[in-house]
């Protein structure tokens, strides 16, 4: 529920997966599929410069 507030509401999501699963459609929930959904894929030493490269590089 919280997810679908939070893209309804244009907050950016992060989701980390090393496992590349969330790619999948077949398997995985429509709203990892969003605009405002972000799917972080590298180590999760990287997730914060990840995130900081997102806010940086994105347009409000």
């Amino acid at each position: 529920m919280e997810l679908g507030i939070a893209i309804g509401s244009g907050v950016p999501v992060f989701l980390h997966d090393t496992t590349d699963s969330m790619t999948n459609v077949e398997t995985t929930s429509t709203f990892y599929h969003v605009s405002h959904v972000v799917q972080l894929t590298d180590d999760l030493e990287d997730v914060p410069h990840q995130i900081d490269s997102y806010f940086s590089s994105a347009s409000f």
